[in-house]
């Protein structure tokens, strides 16, 4: 994105994030792997999850948004 915006100065872009939602993407993550060092900040973020239900509404909110869809 940030290297889109300058190379296109006449389109307006809209990146949307809707942060971390809980999901079954991490189905095949073992309990023990869940000790190892780089799933650790994800233990303490599942408290701050969002539904996925809600991360999609969010990413269509954002896509469909009378601001992202004007034209200039």
């Amino acid at each position: 994105m940030r290297r889109l915006i300058p190379a296109l100065p006449r389109i307006k872009l809209v990146s949307v994030n809707p942060g971390m939602c809980s999901s079954n993407l991490g189905r095949d993550v073992k309990p023990s792997d869940v000790m190892n060092r780089q799933y650790l900040p994800l233990m303490f973020s599942v408290l701050f999850m969002r539904s996925a239900g809600r991360g999609a509404t969010i990413v269509t909110s954002g896509a469909f948004a009378k601001e992202s869809c004007e034209v200039s």
